[in-house]
């Protein structure tokens, strides 16, 4: 995957492929999710160790492992290191060479940053390091526990997602049933919101 940076311009995050220092703040989001809302079971926490095997699994397939951040003035004047208010990835959506060229995208926000607008900000990005990967398929999922937690998807369809189906009472988190909206992309069509690339630099 070619190096992918999104230019900060005023408070919008820079966007740029995960590094190895990236993991301790990658997994203190994760755990975030984990420990405070129903959108991940506890069994799916994911050790230092992980984090940093699947981030080589990724590396590996040329699958993007992209990370927001944020930079104050300051840091932007002294070329330091922002902190990590985001990150999205793609993964295979199963094993096997038959999916090959099907991914799964999964996006997590600091709790302080929820709500803020970085999923369309991520998106395109995750798109084209799919597209540059040969992915033919992008997939999203959703869990639906009740006041509107669903709709927090809805900018997938302006990049194009289409809702595909519902599985319902399929997973179970903290004694609720919860339902899992899935979406899905055709990377082979050219969107219509992607006139132009993203900007790079």
């Amino acid at each position: 995957m070619e190096t992918q940076q999104h230019a900060a311009v005023g408070t919008s995050p820079l966007i740029r492929p995960v590094r190895s220092a990236d993991v301790h703040a990658v997994a203190a989001i994760h755990n975030s999710y984990v420990h405070d809302t129903l959108t991940c079971a506890p069994e799916s926490a994911r050790t230092l160790a992980q984090w940093h095997e699947l981030v080589q699994e990724l590396t590996t397939q040329r699958l993007p492992f992209l990370i927001a951040e944020q930079h104050g003035a300051e840091q932007l004047d002294k070329e330091q290191g922002g902190t990590v208010v985001g990150f999205a990835y793609a993964a295979p959506w199963k094993p096997g060479p038959s999916y090959r060229h099907t991914a799964e995208a999964s996006m997590y926000f600091a709790p302080d940053h929820v709500g803020h607008g970085l999923g369309p900000v991520l998106m395109p990005h995750l798109i084209q390091g799919c597209r540059q990967a040969e992915i033919h398929r992008l997939i999203g999922s959703a869990g639906d526990w009740g006041n509107g937690s669903v709709h927090r998807l809805d900018f997938l369809y302006r990049f194009g997602f289409d809702k595909v189906g519902v599985l319902r009472r399929v997973a179970r988190n903290r004694d609720r049933w919860i339902d899992i909206h899935l979406f899905q992309l055709d990377l082979d069509e050219q969107d219509s919101w992607d006139t132009a690339e993203p900007r790079l630099v």
